[in-house]
């Protein structure tokens, strides 16, 4: 450091800036679809910058919950500000789902919460399977639920090294290009 050479930057003063650093505050929080309690509002410049080591409670609106995926939130003042992060998510509304039903009647979930469905006799999972689980994600749901027909295969056409291409050969799982087709057609 410049002042460490020119013998202006002294212990004391390093000391100084460094327990300020410390006892790094946190400042208000701007929590989107969320809200801490009201005497915040009418008395911040009291309370904040709020000192390393307190805690603050915070709710969010219906319809969002804090990670925890509880409808209420508890962060605490570190050195690196708020931890965690005061955040509330959006809930995530049951999907449609045809040919199945879900093991659950609620209409929303919480952030992380897993929603499993069983597809009707006759169809299954894009992967095959009779059962699957989705679960609610910060943007949403994991994947969009499906149940197809069992008889449901993909059509694809594939090239071979000498350059022969064979149209319409039935294959279970393809990567390249392909399009549904009912297998009795």
């Amino acid at each position: 450091m410049k002042w460490v050479e020119e013998g202006i930057f002294s212990i004391s003063s390093y000391l100084t800036v460094n327990a300020f650093l410390l006892d790094k505050a946190c400042d208000f929080p701007n929590i989107e679809n969320g809200r801490i309690a009201l005497y915040y509002y009418s008395f911040k410049n009291y309370y904040f910058p709020m000192k390393k080591g307190k805690k603050l409670s915070y709710t969010c609106l219906a319809g969002y919950s804090a990670e925890t995926g509880s409808q209420n939130g508890r962060v605490n003042c570190t050195n690196e500000g708020w931890t965690p992060v005061p955040k509330c998510y959006k809930k995530c509304v049951q999907p449609t789902l045809d040919n199945g039903v879900f093991s659950d009647t609620k209409l929303s979930y919480d952030i992380w919460e897993s929603l499993k469905y069983s597809c009707h006799s006759g169809y299954q999972t894009p992967e095959g399977k009779r059962d699957a689980s989705i679960q609610c994600l910060q943007d949403g749901w994991s994947v969009q639920p499906q149940c197809m027909e069992e008889t449901q295969q993909k059509k694809c056409s594939v090239r071979f090294e000498g350059g022969l291409l064979f149209p319409n050969v039935l294959v279970s799982k393809f990567t390249g290009l392909c399009f549904r087709q009912n297998q009795h057609s």
